[in-house]
């Protein structure tokens, strides 16, 4: 007797719907070719969002993963469960990769198109069938499988349909939507990696200014995390990794109820202690009296940012000279250098951020990420409340999220039924 095709239907031809497909159409052509995979997109082009990713570069992955960089150490478990990593997952279909000295790891070319093309290719030589502008609006259990749109029927079904980051990509929340009304409880979804919303007039002078600090996080008066790199300032408030990494539990703690005071402290100096930067501005001012009182912090800070603190500390910055900073006054910016303090008073909306911190709750979902209350339902990438670090983390997690659900999907229709 002649077996009946199955289909598995993968919503969503991002990052991890695009990896489902592939590893769900190579099982299926290991166990003898009777499971046929549909990879169902809205936009008219499947990886529109993974475009945008490390700035164009698409920051695959990371040298150092660990269970840490991520809100749950649940991440880590299905990436180790992957035969291949990452690297070699795509070196397999023509993407030769390269990591820089932060461990961040890119395609050779540095071009997130030609990231999009693979997997697209490599889908279709699969036998993928990609079907684009299709929107799927709602998900019912059928019998031994599922109905989209009270139309099409599929076995099995990996819902990949992102968060709720970069909505004009497709990613509006969707997904979660569709899991919920299946009964499968979410945490509601709030921006992450992002940038910080100053309250401070005055931050508009800084807008394209870069430097080196030490931020660290206050939350209801206590430290919350801590993070050193390049802060960029913006006419909102502050951006850059350091800061983006402090957005995932700052963006949660302004999400809750309670909403604690929320502060950056920024060491502009890191390297420095602070007796010694005020050291080197007291005998600065004693050696370079005529020097412009503008020009004291210069050769520390950047001049604009420089303008900022001495304005802080109410010093001049007109026709004031270094000879008319007194010493405490000295002591005073240097303590502005070491320890500047920003209210914080947001977070940049969803249109801005990196990434979607909550999702559908893990809990519901066993070890191979299918519904542990309707079989045949699989879920990846960032519809799950999983979350990590800026440097490849959270691709990694949609990469290989996805990649187990195409297997598990395949796993189940042959030996879970066999």
């Amino acid at each position: 007797m002649r077996k009946v095709m199955k289909k598995i239907g993968v919503i969503g031809g991002g990052a991890s719907g695009l990896c489902a497909a592939i590893e769900a159409a190579r099982a299926a052509r290991e166990k003898g070719g009777d499971i046929a995979v549909f990879l169902l997109e809205r936009n008219a082009r499947v990886g529109k969002k993974l475009l945008l990713t490390g700035n164009g570069r698409c920051n695959l992955t990371n040298t150092h993963l660990y269970a840490k960089a991520y809100n749950t150490p649940r991440a880590m478990a299905v990436i180790r469960s992957m035969e291949a990593d990452t690297r070699a997952f795509f070196a397999g279909f023509g993407i030769p990769t390269c990591a820089d000295g932060e461990g961040r790891v890119y395609p050779h070319s540095m071009q997130a198109s030609c990231v999009v093309n693979a997997l697209r290719g490599e889908a279709e030589c699969l036998g993928v069938q990609m079907h684009t502008e299709t929107r799927v609006r709602s998900i019912r259990r059928s019998g031994s499988g599922f109905l989209l749109n009270e139309g099409d029927f599929f076995h099995s079904v990996i819902l990949a349909c992102g968060g709720s980051a970069y909505p004009a990509t497709g990613s509006d929340g969707d997904g979660m939507r569709l899991l919920e009304r299946l009964g499968i409880p979410c945490a509601p979804p709030i921006p992450a990696l992002t940038g910080l919303i100053i309250a401070d007039r005055d931050f508009k002078s800084l807008k394209g200014v870069r430097a080196k600090a030490e931020v660290t996080a206050l939350i209801g008066g206590r430290a919350a995390a801590c993070e050193r790199g390049e802060v960029q300032f913006t006419e909102y408030g502050v951006s850059g990794i350091a800061v983006m990494q402090l957005s995932r539990a700052i963006s949660r703690a302004l999400s809750g109820e309670k909403r604690p005071p929320v502060q950056l402290i920024l060491d502009l100096a890191p390297d420095m202690d602070g007796e010694a930067v005020a050291r080197f501005l007291q005998t600065l001012c004693r050696t370079h009296p005529k020097m412009p009182a503008a020009d004291l912090p210069a050769g520390i800070v950047p001049r604009a940012l420089g303008f900022y603190l001495l304005k802080r500390c109410a010093v001049p910055i007109g026709a004031n000279t270094c000879g008319a900073v007194t010493a405490e006054k000295a002591a005073e910016i240097a303590a502005q250098i070491k320890a500047l303090r920003l209210e914080v008073t947001g977070v940049r909306g969803f249109e801005q951020a990196q990434i979607t911190a909550g999702g559908a709750d893990l809990r519901a979902f066993d070890e191979r990420l299918m519904a542990r209350r309707m079989p045949g339902l699989f879920a990846c990438g960032e519809v799950l409340d999983v979350d990590g670090m800026c440097g490849g983390y959270n691709l990694e997690w949609a990469f290989s999220s996805g990649r187990l659900c195409g297997k598990s999907a395949v796993h189940f229709l042959t030996e879970d039924r066999a």
